[in-house]
C-alpha cells in the first residue's frame, strides 16, 4: 500500500485516481476535498478540512473538520468536528463533535457531543452527551448523557450478571436453568493445550475443566459464546478457524461467569466450570448432517 502526504489539491486529485493509497492531510488550514475515495483510509490531521464520499474510511485528529457522505466510516478524536449523512458510521472520542443526519450510526465515548437528527442511531458511553432532535432518533444509552429521542436505556444493566448478560445477547434459558451456549474448537477437537490443561471435546457428553477460576476474566474455565459465529471470533487465526468444529452446549446459568473484568461488559464471551455438549453444529447453528434442529 502506498502512503502519500498530501500538500496540495493537485496531489490529492492525482491520489484519488489510484486504487489503494493511504492519504495523510497534514497542512494546516487546507480545504482539500476528497471524493469517491476507494482506497484503505483517509487521514485528516491538524486543521485540515475535507469531504469524503463512497466507501471511504477516515481517521480524523486535531481540529480537523470532516463531512461524511454515503457509507463512509469515520473515527474522530481530539477536537474534530464531523457532519455525517446518509448511512455513515462514526466513532467519536475525546472532545469530538458529531452532527448526525439521515441513517447515520454513531458510537460516542469520552466527552464527545452528538447532535442527532432524522433516523440516526446513537450509542452513548462514558461522559458523552447526545441531544436528539426529533422523535425518530434512537439513543442506546450506556450512560446518562442523553436528551430526547427514542431511548433504549442500558445504563442500569449489570452485564456481569449471567441472567442479564444472557438476556442482552438473546441466549435461551430453559425451565431447568440451563443456558444454550456454543464452543468453537480446532480440527483435532482439543483446547487448552497451550495452557497445559488439555480438554477433549466429544460430540455429546459432559466436559469439565481442571483449572476453574471464577474471576471474570479470560483463563480458568471453559469459554463459550451466544452463537457459533461469535465463538469463532475467539480462535487464534484463520487457519485454525477454517477447520473448526462447533458444539452446542447446555450450561447451568448459576455457574456462568461473563468476562467483564478485562473486556467490555458487552463482550459475547463467558466461562463455566463444566458444560454438557448436546450436538455438533455448523457455524450457522444447523445440524452438521443437514437434518432438522433438535
Amino acid at each position: 500500500m502506498k502512503v502519500l502526504a498530501v500538500t496540495s489539491q493537485g496531489k490529492l486529485d492525482a491520489a484519488m485516481r489510484q486504487e489503494r493509497v493511504l492519504l495523510r492531510l497534514r497542512k494546516a488550514n487546507s480545504p482539500y476535498r476528497v471524493t469517491e475515495h476507494c482506497g484503505d483510509e483517509v487521514v485528516f490531521c491538524g486543521m485540515s478540512v475535507g469531504t469524503v464520499y463512497g466507501m471511504s474510511r477516515v481517521r480524523a485528529e486535531g481540529f480537523a473538520v470532516v463531512r461524511a457522505e454515503d457509507s463512509a466510516v469515520v473515527r474522530a478524536c481530539d477536537n474534530v468536528t464531523v457532519e455525517a449523512n446518509n448511512t455513515s458510521m462514526v466513532e467519536a472520542r475525546g472532545n469530538a463533535t458529531v452532527w448526525a443526519f439521515d441513517n447515520t450510526i454513531v458510537h460516542a465515548y469520552g466527552q464527545s457531543t452528538v447532535e442527532a437528527y432524522d433516523a440516526a442511531v446513537v450509542h452513548v458511553h462514558d461522559a458523552a452527551v447526545v441531544r436528539a432532535h426529533g422523535e425518530y432518533v434512537t439513543v442506546i444509552s450506556h450512560s446518562s448523557g442523553h436528551a430526547g429521542g427514542r431511548v433504549i436505556d442500558l445504563s442500569g444493566l449489570d452485564l456481569s450478571d449471567a441472567r442479564q448478560w444472557a438476556t442482552y445477547h438473546g441466549v435461551h434459558l430453559n425451565d431447568s436453568g440451563m443456558l444454550t451456549l456454543y464452543k468453537a474448537v480446532p480440527a483435532d477437537r482439543t483446547t487448552g493445550r497451550e495452557y497445559g490443561h488439555e480438554v477433549a471435546w466429544p460430540t455429546e457428553g459432559r466436559v469439565e475443566c481442571e483449572d476453574w477460576d471464577p474471576i471474570p476474566n479470560c483463563g480458568g474455565g471453559l469459554h463459550l459464546s451466544p452463537i457459533p459465529r461469535q465463538a469463532a471470533r475467539y480462535m487464534d487465526d484463520d487457519k485454525i478457524r477454517a477447520g473448526a468444529h462447533f458444539f452446542e452446549c447446555r450450561v447451568p446459568v448459576d455457574s456462568v461467569i461473563p468476562l467483564s473484568l478485562d473486556a467490555p461488559p458487552t463482550t459475547p464471551k463467558a466461562k463455566a466450570p463444566w458444560v454438557q455438549v448436546v450436538r455438533e453444529v455448523t457455524i450457522d447453528g444447523a445440524n452438521v448432517d443437514g437434518s432438522e434442529r433438535r
